[in-house]
């Protein structure tokens, strides 16, 4: 190779690309990487090897076994619980399903947790199940309700809400 050709990747295997990418930098994979169309963009890799073989494996060609594990399969398995039935967090949520929200002091009863523990499992743990929570005063204390409910994700509680506008406003 001399010259301004570009290496050749193509010989099948990746052996070039590892070859060549060997000497680059980690952030120039990173960079590589997150220009790839339809591949979650990451922050760092765990390893040059494996930012390698990702790259690799994400340049191929889609092939015939690919085309058909892409296909949607139909799974009767059920999908699991966010909250484990009778957890403290399975109660906040039952708290939240109702059309008048819950007060921070109710929640504070019902499980014991200080405020701030509750604020942070709001914000942690509903935010990242997708749920918005509508925050306000209602009398001089602070009152948190489910603002939507995915009905999917709602049926896998012990206690679902009873209706979809209960959850809902």
């Amino acid at each position: 190779m001399g010259g301004c050709h570009p290496p050749r990747l193509c010989d099948g295997t990746g052996a070039e690309l590892h070859r060549v990418a060997s000497t680059w930098p980690m952030k120039r994979l990173v960079a590589i990487w997150n220009r790839l169309p339809g591949v979650p963009a990451v922050a760092r890799f765990t390893d040059r090897k494996t930012a390698i073989a990702r790259i690799w494996r994400a340049i191929q060609p889609p092939t015939e076994a690919d085309r058909q594990s892409a296909r949607p399969r139909h799974s009767k398995a059920q999908p699991r619980p966010m909250f484990r039935e009778g957890s403290k967090a399975a109660q906040v949520w039952t708290l939240l399903c109702r059309p008048e929200g819950a007060t921070l002091h109710e929640i504070r009863n019902q499980t014991g947790w200080q405020a701030h523990t509750v604020r942070g499992f709001i914000s942690r743990n509903l935010s990242k199940q997708s749920c918005k929570v509508r925050s306000f005063e209602r009398e001089g204390d602070r009152v948190y309700r489910l603002k939507t409910v995915d009905l999917r994700v709602a049926r896998v509680f012990f206690r679902p809400c009873r209706s979809k506008s209960r959850c809902e406003s």
